[in-house]
């Protein structure tokens, strides 16, 4: 580029960097990312039961009502938990693990691409995909942990309590809190 001034010719530098913000703002695109209870841990089974940690969590999460069948109930009285013969369910309440922080995962996630564009300013060129795909996956992940932990309603029946020795009810073995994982990839 070039100009006059005052009757002479003068360069002018063009320090315009938006080609390679665009460029690092461009390597975002293509990227997701998945946090959740899956892996080889969600697919390991609960106790003899053919349950799986990822039912088990979406039981958790949403609740269930189970049909107490004859055997059912002679197996529940066998292990001291007797069962009204004019109750034809048992309910599990839903204890929704991820629901209460779906807004803070915005936050993040609104955060996180905040703070892309200002390293794309900052550092034109640089690639930003993965590292905040990475950076977000593992807030949530630790987020999803700590919301298991800590959930504490509605309360574990009394027998649950008795058998597992506390009353926490999302965490047992620690093994759905195992299974919670992130996964990466480009779309």
């Amino acid at each position: 580029m070039r100009t006059v001034i005052n009757g002479t010719i003068a360069s002018i530098v063009d320090e315009n960097h938006l080609p390679d913000i665009i460029k690092s703002l461009r390597s975002i695109e293509g990227h997701e990312v998945e946090v959740g209870i899956f892996g080889a841990e969600a697919g390991m089974t609960v106790g003899a039961t053919p349950i799986t940690i990822e039912q088990l969590a979406v039981i958790q999460h949403e609740g269930c009502r189970i049909k107490v069948t004859p055997k059912m109930r002679a197996y529940l009285g066998f292990l001291g938990l007797h069962v009204s013969a004019n109750k034809d369910y048992i309910n599990i309440p839903a204890r929704p693990f991820l629901d209460p922080i779906m807004d803070d995962i915005e936050d993040v996630v609104e955060r996180a691409l905040v703070d892309a564009i200002d390293t794309a300013i900052d550092s034109p060129g640089v690639d930003l995909g993965s590292p905040v795909f990475l950076q977000i996956a593992m807030v949530i992940v630790e987020m999803l942990k700590q919301e298991i932990t800590e959930l504490k309603e509605p309360a574990n029946h009394p027998w649950t309590i008795y058998l597992k020795g506390f009353d926490d009810p999302l965490m047992d073995s620690g093994r759905m809190l195992d299974a919670v994982h992130y996964e990466m990839r480009r779309k």
